[in-house]
């Protein structure tokens, strides 16, 4: 049996008067907190912060980063509980589409707990498909995105455009509907 290698990649404290004049003292200490709270693995606490010190400074690289980092650390937690393990993975893509340490993950998650070819159009649109199917608007777009990256297709554009009106991202679905991706 082949070996899931497991990859963190460790959030960033930063004291506050290192930041960016711009980012707001209490966005700082949040995304601070958060990053001790991601250190002892208490998720749920991790993402809270991170999340309230988006909703303070939505342009906060550091915090959508970390949001990011702890979504992905608690997917590769959970990697024996594959459907949970999937969301979180979906999640920290969804952040950060590029993110290549959740691209990693992802990709060794399909190839050995789930058994799907992270490289193939068909298993990311059925992945999509399912996503959607279950009311999984994030992962549906993350996989919709992933299948696009491997082939343009026209349906699956007009699948993810679907999906981007049902998260009310108008200006998405109308790139979407003319085939113009992201």
């Amino acid at each position: 049996m082949k070996r899931l290698c497991i990859v963190f990649l460790m959030a960033l404290l930063v004291p506050s008067n290192s930041c960016a004049a711009d980012t707001a003292p209490e966005a700082i200490r949040l995304n601070n907190e958060g990053v001790l709270a991601l250190d002892k693995d208490e998720f749920r606490v991790a993402f809270d912060k991170f999340q309230a010190a988006l909703e303070i400074d939505p342009n906060y690289e550091l915090a959508r980063n970390n949001l990011a980092i702890a979504h992905n650390n608690y997917g590769l937690l959970l990697r024996n509980t594959p459907p949970a393990a999937l969301k979180e993975f979906h999640q920290a893509l969804y952040i950060e589409p590029d993110n290549p340490t959740a691209l990693q993950s992802m990709s060794s998650f399909m190839r050995h707990i789930i058994r799907k070819n992270p490289n193939s159009f068909v298993d990311r649109l059925k992945l999509g498909d399912q996503a959607r199917s279950n009311n999984d608007f994030v992962g549906a777009v993350v996989e919709y995105r992933a299948a696009l990256k491997l082939k343009d297709d026209p349906q699956t554009h007009r699948k993810l455009a679907d999906v981007y009106r049902v998260l009310n991202e108008k200006d998405k679905a109308a790139l979407e509907e003319a085939g113009k991706s992201k």
